[in-house]
């Protein structure tokens, strides 16, 4: 958020929708962002609207995806069981 460049500790990475909302976007990389330690902690978590908004003028592309994502995954409900254990045999199954 701050442009500067980020590495070792100063290096976050944090989802842009939320894990609570569902698991299902949890391991899609688009969902993800690497911020500096401060715009992690002291921006992105405590003042969502503006965070919302930067990523909506940054990347809006991935915002797009991502609202599709959010609409499709509302109708298909949570995540069951099963389905975990689905997506851990295929990645399991993708690693040999």
């Amino acid at each position: 958020m701050c442009g500067k460049y980020v590495e070792g500790s100063n290096c976050h990475t944090s989802h842009v929708i939320p894990v609570s909302f569902s698991l299902r976007l949890a391991y899609d990389l688009v969902n993800l962002k690497v911020l500096c330690y401060h715009c992690h902690l002291h921006i992105w978590h405590k003042n969502p609207l503006l965070s919302t908004a930067w990523f909506r003028r940054k990347f809006p592309s991935r915002y797009k995806y991502l609202q599709k994502r959010k609409k499709e995954i509302h109708k298909l409900g949570s995540v069951k069981t099963f389905e975990l254990e689905e997506w851990l045999k295929e990645l399991k199954d993708g690693q040999d």
